[in-house]
C-alpha cells in the first residue's frame, strides 16, 4: 500500500519539478514587416532546441520558447538574428 500512494505521489508531482521550461526576449532593430518577421522565426526555428517563435513587431521583439531543459546560448541567437539581416540588441531569459 504505501508502494502505490509513494507512486502515485511521485508520478503527480514529476510534470511540476522535473522539467524547467525557458523563453527568451531577444530585442532587434530593423523589422519592419511580416516578411522581415518570418526570415527571423525560420532560422530559429530551425534550431531544435527552439519550440516556438513569436515576433512582436511593434516592439521589434522576438519571443523565443525553448523545448524543456534547453536553451540557446547568446552568440547563437546573435548570430541567428544577425544572419536574418537585422540588428541584434539584447536578450533576456526567463523561467516559465
Amino acid at each position: 500500500m504505501f508502494l502505490k500512494i509513494m507512486a502515485f505521489v511521485w508520478l503527480f508531482c514529476l510534470p511540476f519539478t522535473a522539467y524547467s521550461r525557458t523563453k527568451s526576449t531577444v530585442k532587434v532593430k530593423g523589422m519592419v514587416c511580416a516578411f522581415c518577421a518570418q526570415g527571423v522565426k525560420k532560422g530559429l526555428s530551425k534550431r531544435p532546441e527552439v519550440s516556438r517563435v513569436s515576433v512582436d513587431l511593434d516592439q521589434m521583439l522576438v519571443h523565443i520558447e525553448y523545448k524543456d531543459g534547453k536553451t540557446l546560448p547568446e552568440q547563437t541567437v546573435k548570430t541567428i538574428i544577425e544572419s536574418s539581416g537585422f540588428a541584434y540588441v539584447g536578450l533576456n531569459h526567463e523561467k516559465l
